[in-house]
């Protein structure tokens, strides 16, 4: 099997964080080291993980999810012999449930980490970590977040408070899918110089551990031989003339492990305070599905999804929280609008619909395609506003890749979720046919 270079690493590794804060010199030293590896196509079944919030230049991502971007790449299995090793990514793309624990590094020190999934429309974080400037000081915010197919919460640790938001069960399945996706693509990617350096062991498991060098990164991985599923990784760099800085270390990875409906219990803590925004969406529609704000202007994209030939669908707003109604004015000659892939590949903007929210501002659904031919797997697409005050914004994101079986019938239920009573949902096949008008 030949893995070509990944340029689209980056990319990913910059879409993964959207429920956590900013800390953007720990994202790029991480970015800076990681070479580009190679991430084999893979079509997933719905399941997917949070919503992202990058808020002003790009708040990148903090350490929660940069943890699990860090996790994700230690799974990078050289091809061997064994052909069930080449096998893991099919097995693991396959899974029910995942469950995940280790400890993330923060610029303020280590935090523990959980992540529960369970398809189709349920996940759970224990451990979200904000790093950045948090209730005006340096440090980090610890969260939970819940996802289920009725509500959407965060819980706040230090403000005592727990936000609830209404969720459907097909926004949950969508969020639940990215997740996922954006996991797997991370895990097994290719690294050209692992190596098995020795058997160990791992508790009664006697491990094969491998090892790459990526830069000054170190990233080992352990696999159980018999199961052929990794069970611990671990990364770290180094730097001349200082010692060697862990920053994560996963040592439960479960794959199908069946978990207590009680993890994603919804009853909040005795003694917090319940906030429910009304509408869920009124001022802060980037928090919910991802992201950005700056000065007066809101950008959000709900649903990403990957059609053919490099065609995008998406679910977008753009508003001016002064004005909400006016938003398709938007952009204007004091708003400009760029949208473009990791990999320089710049797309246009073709407006299937418009739906009303109650909030004032418009759901669009919007055909993205590229002016030149791309990749064939899916890209990380970058959306970038700039206001007349100089003042911008951007979020970056991959579109999620549906079984081909399943994508008419994905891109119906989601339309659903925004047209008003009585609208009727386009089909793939209208949405190319406008596209060639």
């Amino acid at each position: 099997m030949k893995h070509e270079p990944d340029i689209n690493l980056e990319g990913r590794l910059r879409s993964l964080p959207r429920l956590v804060g900013e800390d953007p010199e720990f994202v790029q030293r991480v970015l800076d080291r990681i070479a580009a590896e190679a991430v084999p196509p893979l079509v997933l079944r719905p399941t997917q993980l949070q919503r992202w919030i990058m808020r002003s230049v790009i708040g990148l991502a903090a350490s929660l999810m940069l943890g699990a971007a860090v996790w994700s790449i230690l799974l990078l299995v050289t091809p061997r012999a064994a052909q069930a090793v080449n096998d893991i990514p099919k097995r693991m793309s396959s899974l029910n449930s995942l469950h995940l624990k280790g400890v993330v590094h923060s610029p303020d020190g280590p935090h523990p980490y959980e992540l529960f999934v369970q398809r189709p429309d349920h996940c759970r974080i224990k451990g979200q970590i904000c790093a950045g400037k948090t209730y005006g000081r340096l440090g980090c915010r610890i969260t939970d977040i819940i996802i289920t197919d009725e509500h959407r919460i965060i819980v706040d640790t230090l403000a005592r408070t727990a936000t609830i938001e209404p969720n459907t069960a097909e926004d949950a399945k969508a969020q639940v899918a990215e997740i996922l996706q954006n996991h797997f693509q991370l895990m097994f990617g290719a690294s050209p110089d692992f190596k098995k350096l020795r058997s160990e062991a791992m508790g009664r498991i006697q491990a094969d551990l491998y090892e790459s060098h990526v830069g000054t990164v170190q990233i080992k991985l352990w696999i159980d031989p018999k199961r052929e599923l990794p069970i611990k990784t671990a990364i770290s760099r180094s730097a001349p003339g200082k010692p060697e800085e862990l920053l994560a270390e996963f040592d439960t990875i479960e794959a199908n492990p069946v978990i207590d409906a009680a993890v994603f219990d919804t009853k909040i803590p005795e003694g917090f305070a319940v906030i429910r925004p009304t509408p869920a969406t009124a001022s802060n529609p980037e928090g919910t599905y991802g992201g950005c704000s700056f000065g007066h202007l809101h950008f959000s994209q709900r649903y990403k999804i990957a059609l053919q030939q490099g065609d995008v669908l998406s679910c977008w707003c753009l508003y001016d929280d002064r004005h909400p109604g006016e938003d398709l004015k938007l952009p204007d000659a004091n708003c400009k609008l760029t949208i473009t892939s990791t990999t320089g590949i710049a797309y246009t903007e073709h407006l299937l619909r418009a739906d009303p929210t109650p909030s004032g501002f418009h759901w669009r659904w919007s055909l993205l395609h590229p002016t030149k031919p791309t990749e064939k797997s899916p890209v990380a697409i970058t959306w970038q506003a700039k206001d007349g005050n100089g003042s911008s914004g951007q979020n970056t994101a991959m579109p999620v890749v549906y079984p081909p079986e399943e994508l008419p019938q994905r891109v119906d239920a989601l339309q659903r979720q925004t047209l008003p009573a009585g609208g009727v949902p386009m089909t793939i096949d209208q949405m190319k046919h406008s596209l060639e008008k």
